[in-house]
């Protein structure tokens, strides 16, 4: 069954603040699929409503936090293309604790590192910057000789921790002396 904040019948009791915006929700719903409830602030002197403020990182992607509240209503939820979108998307669902959606999210990232090595390594880069154990395992497990190569041809996209990781990794397909390289 498909349900909206408008066909619960029942006033949303919660506001998700998302920058400037709000989202209207229901705290029984948020209490089923997320720990967004565990957030909340309440000004029982100015309203009846909760409030939860959203982390500041998704203050201007109001329309894709909307996709997901509203997600939470449907069971349903377009991941689309978007690398950026996707990256918010898997980021809302670990802070935010939405179990059904890291799974989705996190297969599409894996899938998203086939397509090229620039969007490898910006996989890469995320998985580390929101500590996303299982990303950065699979991109470690798909690294090759040839993208090592190509790493030391592009200097633009070598940080330290690439380095560090790509060196002290135990992958036998990447000889010793391109490990040495980097």
């Amino acid at each position: 069954a498909v349900v909206s904040t408008q066909s619960t019948g029942d006033d949303p009791d919660v506001i998700i603040k998302v920058g400037n915006d709000d989202i209207p929700a229901h705290s029984f719903i948020l209490k089923l699929i997320s720990n967004l409830i565990e957030m909340v602030v309440s000004y029982p002197e100015i309203s009846s409503q909760l409030f939860v403020y959203l982390d500041t990182d998704f203050k201007d992607s109001v329309d894709i936090i909307r996709q997901v509240i509203d997600s939470f209503y449907t069971g349903e939820i377009d991941l689309g293309s978007d690398l950026s979108e996707l990256k918010l998307l898997h980021k809302f669902a670990m802070i935010y604790r939405v179990e059904w959606l890291l799974p989705l999210t996190l297969k599409k990232l894996t899938d998203m590192t086939e397509v090229g090595f620039h969007i490898f390594i910006e996989v890469y880069k995320f998985a580390l910057s929101i500590f996303c154990e299982p990303l950065k395992v699979h991109c470690l497990s798909k690294i090759d000789c040839a993208q090592i190569e190509e790493l030391i041809d592009d200097p633009t996209v070598v940080d330290f921790n690439l380095m560090k990781d790509f060196t002290l990794m135990n992958n036998p397909a990447i000889p010793e002396n391109i490990r040495f390289d980097l």
